[in-house]
C-alpha cells in the first residue's frame, strides 16, 4: 500500500502536482522554436513548429535523437512514441510497459532507445524495428530516470527504491548498485563515463565511481529533494535542481558551491548545460525555463581529477 501511495504522489509531482486519468482523445505534444531574431528564412521567435498528437494521456518525458531528426516522448498512457522532428508525423510506437513511461533517452549512436517506467523496469528498444531488445528488471519500485553511458555499452537507472543500478547493455546483467539512498529522482553520466551523479529525495546529490561503485562525494546544500542533475561538458562542475525552487552549481573536485540560481517559484525538476559550458538551463513547475550565464566562472574551477 505504501508503494502505491508513494507512486501516486510521485507521478503527480512529475505531472506538475496532478495525477492524470486515462483519456480517450489523444493529447498533443507542442514544440516551439526560440530564435534571437526573426529572418526571412527562419520562423519568428517562439513560433509553433509542430504539435505532436498521438498519446492518450499526459507526456512526462521527451528527448531528441543525437542527430536531431527524431523526437521521443514518454507518457502516462504507458507508451513511448517516436516522431519525425521535421514533419511532426509519428514514426513508431513502443508498447510494452504496464505503467507510466517516466523517462526516455536515445543511445549515443541513435540506433536504440531506453525507457524507464513506473512498472519498475527499463526496456531497451531497437529504433528501426521497434522491437524490444532487453528488459532490465531488478528495481523494486518505480523508475524515474534513465541514462546511457557515453560509449553506449552500459545504462543507468534511478528508482524510488533508493538505488541507481548500472547495467551491461549486451548481457543485461547488473554491474553495480549505487545506494541505497532515498528515492533517486535523477541520474547522469559524466562525459568521460568514469563517474555518475544521482539526485535524491534526501536533498543531496552523490558522485559515484563507475569502476568500483564507491561513493566519492556528497553534495549537500539544498533544502528539498534533488530532482535534476547534470555534468558540465568539461567534467569540472555539476548542476542540481531541487524542490527548494533553486539550482546550484558545484565544483566536482572540492564539493564547493559555486553559485545558487534563485528565481523560480516552484520545483526545479530539470537542468542542463549548454554544449560550450558557458550557460545553464533550468526547467521548473512554475511553467518557465530559465537560461543563466556562468561565463565568468569558466576556467576558475578546480582541475578535474
Amino acid at each position: 500500500m505504501k508503494k502505491r501511495v508513494f507512486l501516486f504522489l510521485a507521478i503527480g509531482l512529475l505531472c506538475g502536482g496532478e495525477v492524470s486519468t486515462a483519456r480517450s482523445n489523444p493529447l498533443p505534444v507542442v514544440v516551439l522554436q526560440a530564435t534571437t531574431a526573426p529572418t526571412a528564412a527562419v520562423p519568428s521567435a517562439g513560433s509553433l513548429l509542430h504539435t505532436f498528437v498521438g498519446h492518450k494521456d499526459g507526456v512526462v518525458s521527451v528527448a531528441f535523437s543525437p542527430d536531431g531528426k527524431t523526437i521521443l516522448t514518454g507518457s502516462l498512457d504507458h507508451m513511448a512514441l517516436l516522431w519525425d522532428a521535421g514533419s511532426g508525423q509519428p514514426l513508431r510506437t513502443f508498447s510494452g510497459h504496464t505503467n507510466v513511461v517516466t523517462s526516455v533517452t536515445f543511445a549515443p549512436n541513435g540506433k536504440a532507445i531506453l525507457t524507464g517506467s513506473a512498472d519498475d523496469t527499463a526496456i531497451l528498444w531497437d529504433v528501426a524495428s521497434g522491437q524490444q531488445l532487453r528488459i532490465f528488471s531488478g528495481h523494486t519500485a518505480a523508475l524515474f530516470s534513465v541514462a546511457f553511458a557515453p560509449d553506449g555499452k552500459t545504462v543507468l537507472t534511478g528508482s524510488a527504491d533508493g538505488r541507481a543500478i548500472l547495467w551491461d547493455v549486451t548481457s543485461g546483467q547488473q554491474l553495480y548498485t549505487f545506494g541505497p539512498t532515498s528515492a533517486v529522482w535523477g541520474v547522469a553520466f559524466a562525459p568521460d563515463g568514469k563517474t555518475i551523479l544521482t539526485g535524491s529525495d534526501d536533498n543531496t546529490a552523490i558522485l559515484w565511481d563507475v569502476a568500483t561503485g564507491q561513493k566519492l562525494r556528497v553534495f549537500s546544500g539544498h533544502t528539498a529533494a534533488v530532482w535534476g542533475v547534470a555534468f558540465a561538458p568539461n567534467d569540472k562542475t555539476i548542476l542540481t535542481g531541487s524542490g527548494d525552487n533553486t539550482a546550484i552549481l558545484w565544483d566536482v573536485v572540492t564539493g564547493r558551491q559555486l553559485r545558487t540560481f534563485s528565481g523560480h517559484t516552484d520545483r526545479v525538476k530539470s537542468v542542463a548545460f549548454a554544449p560550450d559550458g558557458r550557460t545553464v538551463l533550468t526547467g521548473s513547475d512554475d511553467g518557465t525555463a530559465k537560461l543563466w550565464d556562468i561565463n565568468d566562472l569558466v576556467g576558475k574551477m578546480s582541475p578535474a581529477g
